[in-house]
């Protein structure tokens, strides 16, 4: 069953548990007069237009004013994860030639374990923050920013 939420000023601010939405916002009150055709008094809005920007029905998972309803509370929309930027190793062999390190960055990947030539070799673009990688050109003197930089060699 749905629960209902009401948003005032952009938040959440009242939830409704096992409430519908038009059993929330209409309601007979006592007192109420019968209409004339009709056997009982007409449901009338609960709460005054002016004062609800919105009733929502939600379901678990449901995601309300940028928070997801879980159902019994609200739990902050998870930030998603910033994408690792890729160079490609065409882009990064073009600039350590252009830079004059080529050679230098040849000599220090050779003298590396296996396991760090066989992803160079494998890997068709290096992540931009590799630590291998980043330690690898301070250590010939390049300039990792520089090498590592978005955008074409």
């Amino acid at each position: 069953m749905p629960d209902c939420i009401l948003i005032q000023g952009g938040r959440a601010h009242a939830v409704y548990p096992g409430a519908t939405k038009a059993a929330l916002c209409f309601k007979v009150h006592d007192g109420d007069p019968i209409p004339p055709g009709h056997d009982a008094p007409l449901p009338r809005p609960i709460f005054p237009p002016a004062t609800v920007n919105a009733i929502v029905e939600v379901e678990s998972g449901s995601v309300v004013v940028g928070q997801v309803w879980n159902g019994t509370s609200f739990d902050p929309l998870p930030v998603p994860p910033t994408p690792r930027r890729r160079v490609p190793k065409s882009v990064i062999v073009a600039r350590l030639h252009a830079a004059g390190k080529l050679e230098a960055a040849r000599a220090a990947l050779d003298a590396q374990p296996l396991i760090v030539r066989e992803r160079w070799n494998a890997a068709a673009a290096i992540y931009a923050d590799d630590e291998t990688a980043l330690a690898l050109f301070a250590a010939i003197g390049a300039d990792a920013a520089a090498i590592m930089a978005a955008g074409e060699a």
